[in-house]
Order: C-alpha cells, then structure tokens, then sequence
C-alpha cells in the first residue's frame, strides 16, 4: 500500500506549502533581496522540504514553519556560498511594475516612488529588513516574526517600527525631526 502513503505526502506537502509559502518567501526575500534569486531558493527550500516530508510529519503543526524557515536559512546561505564561488557577479537589476493609467507623467512618478522605496528597504540593515518583509510580504504578526528569528515580540515590533520610519525618511516623507508625544 505504497500509493496511499504517497498520496498522504503529497497532500500533506501541498497543505504545508499553500499555508507557508508566502512568509518562507518574504523571509528569503529580506535576506537575498532579488525577486528572481528568493524565488529560486524558495523552490530549494520546498524540493527540500519534499524531500524530507516523512520528517515533516513528525512536526507539531504549530512548529512546521520555523522548521520550513531553518531550511530556507541554509538554503539562503548556501545561495551566498555559490554567488561568492562564482567568478562572475551578476548585475543587480530592478524589475518594476507598473500598472499603465495611460498618464505618463502620473507612470513616471509612480516608478520613481517605487525605485525610491525599494532602494530605501534595500538599504536598511537585515536587523530592520528582515522583520519588515517577513511581516508586510509574509503576513506574519510579531510574535511569529518573533519566533522565526528568535527574538522578543516586542524587539520585533519596534524593529519594523524602526524599518518603516527610516524608509519614510529616506524617501522624504519624514525629516526625522519628530517628536514623540508629549516631548517638546
């Protein structure tokens, strides 16, 4: 009775990855910071993972993501491993897209903000830009953040908090003068 076992993995495998895919892959794309490239080590991760689906069962539930996140970790250093063994480095690029309005003066300010912004995140340190993307691209809260990188819920929180006030000012919709409340 070998095909009911497999057809359990692939079920189990199928429901594992529709429920985690997007924060794996907001996670690896705050580390490796390529559309392209996390989309190649999020396929690493999960053929991985596949392999391993028999260990996966073995997994509480609630723990199956952090598991996931371990392997997306090694599989985004070994990504590192192979860029810096190559002798040629590829060119960073942008891919943008726009939705026409027809208006190209309304298009070009649009593509401006949207370089502006990504050059911001791509700036910030992976202290701020991985909670930041595993939050707003993986639809993960602090406490899971939190539990992913192992840190407190509260450190994670500020962190994004963080992330999104240096990104305001990098763009120029903050002059960093602000005051907190009640201060004068």
């Amino acid at each position: 009775m070998t095909i009911p076992q497999r057809s359990d993995s692939n079920s189990l495998f199928d429901c594992v990855y529709q429920r985690h895919h997007r924060a794996v892959y907001a996670y690896i794309f705050g580390q490796v910071q390529e559309a392209d490239a996390s989309a190649d080590v999020l396929q690493d991760t999960f053929v991985r993972v596949w392999r391993h689906v028999d260990d996966l069962r073995a997994i509480p539930e609630d723990r199956r993501l952090y598991w996931i996140l371990s392997i997306a970790r090694n599989q985004t250093r070994d990504y590192y491993r192979r860029r810096v063994v190559r002798s040629r480095v590829e060119q960073d690029y942008d891919v943008t897209l726009v939705q026409t309005t027809g208006d190209p003066h309304e298009e070009l300010q649009t593509k401006e903000t949207q370089s502006a912004v990504d050059a911001a995140i791509r700036a910030l340190p992976p202290t701020l830009r991985v909670p930041l993307t595993l939050s707003v691209m993986g639809g993960l809260n602090s406490k899971e953040i939190a539990g992913v990188l192992e840190r407190p819920a509260g450190t994670v929180r500020y962190q994004i908090a963080e992330a999104r006030k240096r990104i305001a000012r990098h763009i120029g919709l903050s002059t960093g003068d602000e005051q907190e409340c009640g201060e004068e």
